[in-house]
């Protein structure tokens, strides 16, 4: 991909992220998102996550708003998995969100039949501060 196709993706991508955080926003969700103050909780959570769970999540932390095709995803973290196996690795964290009554910690909009995944910057820094706290 040549320099200016490169900035011209980044740009969608960024465009797409924003549309899911705009959008969610209006969803009736039963499941509050998480904030800073949820770090307890986070820790919870991350500690309940597989070892390939948080491989999976690790780029999304370190790069937040930056949004990953789950093959980029797949690539980025080392796992192989398959394009549809990051979302069933991704399956089980969502529930253990859901049991501590958080939506899920990163986001998941789906474009043009793509999956993409990213973290806003208030919950990469919060599941950064929770690995750092938990770690494995």
């Amino acid at each position: 991909m040549t320099g200016g196709h490169q900035v011209e993706e980044v740009g969608r991508r960024l465009r797409i992220a924003k549309e899911e955080i705009a959008a969610r926003a209006f969803r009736k969700y039963p499941w509050p998102e998480w904030d800073r103050g949820d770090l307890g909780l986070a820790a919870h959570v991350w500690q309940r996550f597989t070892a390939a769970a948080k491989t999976e999540l690790r780029p999304l932390l370190a790069r937040p708003m930056l949004v990953w095709s789950a093959a980029e995803l797949m690539v980025a973290a080392g796992v192989r998995t398959g394009r549809h196996g990051v979302a069933g690795l991704l399956s089980k964290p969502a529930e253990h969100c859901k049991d501590v009554n958080r939506a899920w910690c990163w986001y998941f909009p789906t474009h043009a039949g793509v999956q993409y995944y990213f973290m806003t910057p208030v919950q990469a820094e919060l599941f950064r501060r929770a690995d750092e706290l938990v770690g494995y």
